[in-house]
């Protein structure tokens, strides 16, 4: 996921390698934990929800205190709409390897809960520690945007691009917290720079979305809605 939303890898490229490797894992070693939480997570973007499930369920059965199992079977959970179901399954995972379940994931369980401030303070535990980490700089975009605190998120997310060099995730999604706060001629003028860097390469529909829902122009946003579909 992260590697094709948030860095803006190709998906069609990316994720039959990783399923040809998974595959080949559970192969050599039917019982090898980590494959079957990889092949389920593939599954999943997929959208082969059964699938999914029977192999997280699988992992844990082979490995009950597997923390990326625990993990992984949250985002499916996420994904059911079985949120407060997930953030029990991210706390027991991380409980089993705090370093293996990042704060930052659990802070996205959080968000889909509408848990804005438990998420922001997820958050900002985690850049305590690492303060240019992207991934955890664009969640708190999310949720201060979600929390009516656009012009904040402006910052975090400038911050945020910076470190990432330039992930097509966060500037989609500064697009959105730019125009939200009112400074729409900047955010146009970002998504100018996007619309360039699509025709040199893949950039993730996503990034568009946000960015379109930020200016309330929702017509362009069913249309790139529909071009990740």
């Amino acid at each position: 996921y992260l590697g094709t939303v948030f860095f803006g890898g190709v998906p069609k490229e990316e994720r039959p390698k990783v399923l040809l490797a998974t595959r080949k894992a559970l192969k050599l070693d039917p019982e090898l934990v980590e494959a079957h939480v990889e092949f389920a997570n593939m599954l999943q973007t997929q959208w082969h929800w059964t699938e999914a499930e029977a192999e997280y369920r699988r992992a844990l059965d082979l490995g009950p205190n597997d923390a990326t199992a625990y993990s992984g079977l949250a985002w499916w959970l996420v994904c059911q709409g079985r949120v407060e179901e997930a953030i029990t399954a991210r706390r027991h995972g991380r409980e089993l390897d705090p370093l293996a379940v990042s704060g930052s994931d659990l802070a996205w369980d959080l968000f889909y809960a509408r848990r804005y401030d438990d998420a922001i303070q997820e958050l900002h535990s985690v850049l305590a520690v690492k303060p240019d980490d992207a991934y955890a700089l664009w969640i708190l975009g999310f949720a201060l945007i979600a929390n009516h605190r656009p012009q904040e998120a402006i910052s975090v997310l400038e911050k945020g691009v910076s470190a990432s060099d330039g992930s097509p995730a966060l500037v989609g999604l500064l697009i959105n917290a730019y125009a939200q706060a009112g400074r729409r001629a900047e955010a146009h003028h970002l998504l100018e720079e996007l619309k360039r860097r699509k025709q040199a390469g893949y950039v993730p529909a996503a990034a568009f979305v946000k960015a379109y829902l930020g200016l309330g122009e929702y017509e362009q946003a069913f249309f790139w809605l529909q071009e990740a579909y």
